[in-house]
């Protein structure tokens, strides 16, 4: 895995905000390329970054690159640790974006890389990922398929008696 260093990673606070919209609005339209999105999808995606933002209930990272004397936004990730049903803590990834322009950078690895660290450290033992990723990139980083989710919307019907 290359590395640059002129690439920082850290966790995002609430004044990112105004950065993270613009990269948030250029991964919508890639999550389309998986399947068609409702709008209750793309509004998770909004909830999911706010959650982090304002709750720190899920965790997010962001990836900056230094230009003279500024820093860019050029991607982030999105996950959280919880107990899964036997009370052993689990990591659950839930976005991870980089900026087109940036994907060369080995940007995506280095936030890959660091989530998990900090999932460990947090102390799950097993890591999921719940976002449409391409399979040669969860594999090249030893992910594989313990079981396919499917969904279905419920309507809620009234009891008639």
């Amino acid at each position: 895995m290359s590395e640059n260093k002129n690439i920082i990673l850290r966790k995002a606070t609430l004044l990112d905000l105004p950065k993270l919209l613009p990269l948030m609005y250029q991964y919508l339209p890639e999550l389309e390329n998986h399947g068609k999105l409702t709008d209750e999808d793309k509004n998770a995606v909004s909830r999911t970054v706010f959650l982090a933002l304002l709750t720190g209930s899920v965790i997010m990272l962001v990836a900056e690159i230094a230009k003279k004397k500024q820093t860019q936004l050029v991607g982030y990730g999105v996950f959280d640790v919880r107990p899964d049903i036997f009370g052993d803590l689990m990591a659950w990834g839930h976005q991870l974006y980089v900026d087109k322009e940036y994907r060369r950078l080995a940007v995506s690895d280095m936030l890959v890389a660091e989530v998990e660290r900090l999932a460990a450290e947090l102390g799950a033992k097993k890591f999921y990922i719940d976002t449409p990723m391409p399979e040669y990139f969860m594999n090249k980083f030893g992910y594989g398929d313990l079981y396919r989710v499917v969904v279905k919307d419920l309507e809620v019907k009234a009891n008639v008696e």
